[in-house]
């Protein structure tokens, strides 16, 4: 049994991994400019959510949006604080839509 820090940190982490997802599927519908075209999305019934990502981020903005989320799980798996995580994450992702 989970104590509640340890569930606190399991939910954390299958957010952040629902967030990689998402953020692949916008990299590909990005990419390809149209999810209606077949395009292979991990999670076809969010076609609409991530068209919408991937014309806010682009495909560089939603590689490295990719890119942190990764970092952000290992960082999770290792211990660290998810609200330090969170910050980094956010910071990072700010970036990557402004095309910094």
């Amino acid at each position: 049994m989970k104590s509640e820090a340890g569930w606190k940190r399991h939910v954390f982490t299958r957010l952040l991994a629902l967030c990689e997802v998402c953020f692949r599927d916008a990299m590909v519908a990005a990419a390809t400019k149209d999810c209606a075209s077949g395009a292979p999305l991990l999670q076809p019934d969010r076609a609409a959510l991530a068209q919408a990502l991937g014309e806010k981020f682009g495909v560089e903005g939603c590689e490295k949006t990719l890119h942190a989320l990764r970092e952000a799980l290992l960082a999770a798996r290792l211990y660290i604080r998810g609200d330090v995580i969170g910050r980094a994450l956010a910071g990072r992702m700010r970036d990557a839509l402004a095309g910094e």
